[in-house]
Parts: structure tokens; C-alpha cells; sequence
């Protein structure tokens, strides 16, 4: 393992997903904070703009191209921040790709994407960084799921069940972890205002159910919760808000009373669709 170049006491955070969304949004914040931070992304041109955006120092970011798909990419990535900060102290796995179809619709490939990316990529992410993080005795690996993988959202065909994939890996990994200094947590927040609220609207009459909330999250209270709260806890999983997350539990818990529920709720959105206007002009 390639020892850090030079010493420094910041912590150290490596964000995947950085180049829009919550992860750019938690970028500026865990910078706020006084974190170095690695920014990956599978889009460096991405990555680039946000960097001259937002007005990321040079000499606390440091800016990692990543196919979250390719283990060779993960550990390339851990060999450049292990050689100038040294062992992250903490993973945040936030990129992810989502495309609303009914199975009977879907082509075969997008199976793949969603496996691939929000799956796969966790999973090889997980397993690069918490073998530093063993080694180093310490470090916390944070997981976006999201509350769809807590109950099966109509509409989501592949989504809801990538992220559920994401949720139980976490909540095992906790198991073979903690014993080691290592702590996993993962965040499930509702409908984000980010491209996949965009792309949620235009697909309403498939996945209206998502479109329910009072209102929808912003980037910035959901990284807000991340970065002062389940870095600071650490706790075993956190739900956003916590109020949807028990409804979603309870419909969960009563599988025949959550179907009855989830097609009001789809069919909900699906009216509510036409009075919502989407980010992206």
C-alpha cells in the first residue's frame, strides 16, 4: 500500500457521483468543513466545471475519473489518494443511474445498467476502501440508497430493486466491518431535486408513485444530514425524512396493504404530474 506523500490532519473523503447532485452538493460541504476530498465521476469534463463552479481548491481536491463499474478504475483511484492524503476516512457511494419502465417495457440492458452502477459499483467501491480502512483500523463507508429499496415501487422495475440490493448489502457489511473499525451506514433519502426528478416527471404515468411527497428534497438539506449528522453518528441507516421512511417501513411490513396503498399513491402522481414543472428548462 502506497504511503501518503505528505503529512496533513484533514479528514479525507471520497466522493463518488461528485460531478452533479448530492455529490457535488456534498463536495462544497465537507470542503466547508475542512476535508480533503477526492471527487470522482465517470464525466471529467464534469467533474472540471463543477471544480470551476464551485470553486474547489486545488490543494484539497483532488479530482479521480471513475467508472464505478471497473475494480482496476477503484483501485487506480485509492492508489492517488493514498499517495497524497493517505487512507480515506470516509467512502460516500452516491452515483447511481435510474430508468423508470415496466418489465414488460424495459429493455434488457437497462437490467444491466442499474445492476451494474448501483450494485456493482458499491459494491467493488466497498470492498476497495475497506480493505485501506481495515489496514488503517478506521473509516466509515456511507451508502446512497434510497427509499424505494425499502418498498417496491411500482415503476421502478429495475431501480427499487437495485437499491434494496444496496440497503442489505450495507446492513450485512455493518456485521463484518464494525468488529474491525470500520462503520457502514446507509442513507435512503425520498425524491431528490436533482436530473433524476427530471427524469421521474417525464416518466409520471409509470412511476407516478414517486411523485407523491408534500414536497421534494433539496440537494442541500440531504447532504446537510450526511455530512453533520450520519458522519458525526454513524448510525446503521437513516431515512429521508424520517417520517416517509416509516411509512415505506410500515407498507413494507404488510405487503398486501402497501400494494393497495402504492397503486393509490401511483395513481396520485400521476395527476399530481401535470401541476409539476421540471428543473431543467
Amino acid at each position: 500500500m502506497t504511503a501518503k506523500s505528505t503529512a496533513h490532519t484533514a479528514p479525507v473523503a471520497w466522493v463518488t457521483g461528485a460531478a452533479n447532485g448530492i455529490g457535488r452538493q456534498l463536495v462544497s460541504d465537507l470542503l466547508a468543513r475542512g476535508h480533503c476530498v477526492a471527487a470522482s465521476d465517470i464525466a471529467a469534463d464534469g467533474l472540471d466545471r463543477a471544480a470551476r463552479e464551485d470553486g474547489w481548491p486545488d490543494e484539497r481536491v483532488e479530482r479521480v475519473p471513475l467508472d464505478v463499474r471497473h475494480l482496476g478504475q477503484w483501485e487506480a483511484g485509492l492508489q492517488r489518494i493514498l499517495g497524497r492524503w493517505g487512507c480515506p476516512d470516509v467512502l460516500l457511494n452516491v452515483a447511481g443511474v435510474v430508468k423508470p419502465a415496466r418489465l414488460l417495457d424495459a429493455p434488457a440492458e437497462d437490467y444491466d445498467l442499474h445492476f451494474d452502477v448501483n450494485v456493482k459499483g458499491v459494491v467493488l467501491g466497498t470492498r476497495t476502501a475497506a480493505r485501506a480502512m481495515v489496514e488503517a483500523g478506521r473509516g466509515h463507508i456511507v451508502n446512497i440508497g434510497s427509499l424505494s429499496g425499502c418498498a417496491p415501487i411500482p415503476g421502478y422495475t429495475f431501480y427499487s430493486p437495485s437499491k434494496a440490493a444496496v440497503r442489505f448489502f450495507s446492513l450485512l457489511l455493518a456485521e463484518e466491518l464494525s468488529p474491525q473499525g470500520v462503520d457502514v451506514t446507509v442513507v435512503s433519502p425520498d425524491v431528490v431535486k436533482t436530473a433524476m426528478y427530471d427524469i421521474n416527471l417525464a416518466n409520471a404515468d409509470v412511476v407516478g408513485a414517486s411523485l407523491t411527497a408534500k414536497r421534494f428534497l433539496e440537494t442541500d438539506e440531504v447532504s446537510k444530514i450526511i455530512v453533520d449528522e450520519v458522519m458525526v453518528q454513524r448510525p446503521l441507516e437513516r431515512a429521508i425524512p424520517k417520517s416517509r421512511g416509516l411509512m415505506i417501513n410500515l407498507l413494507d411490513a404488510f405487503p398486501v396493504l402497501g400494494k393497495r396503498v402504492l397503486h393509490y399513491l401511483a395513481e396520485k402522481g400521476r395527476k399530481r404530474a401535470g401541476a409539476l414543472r421540471p428543473l431543467e428548462k
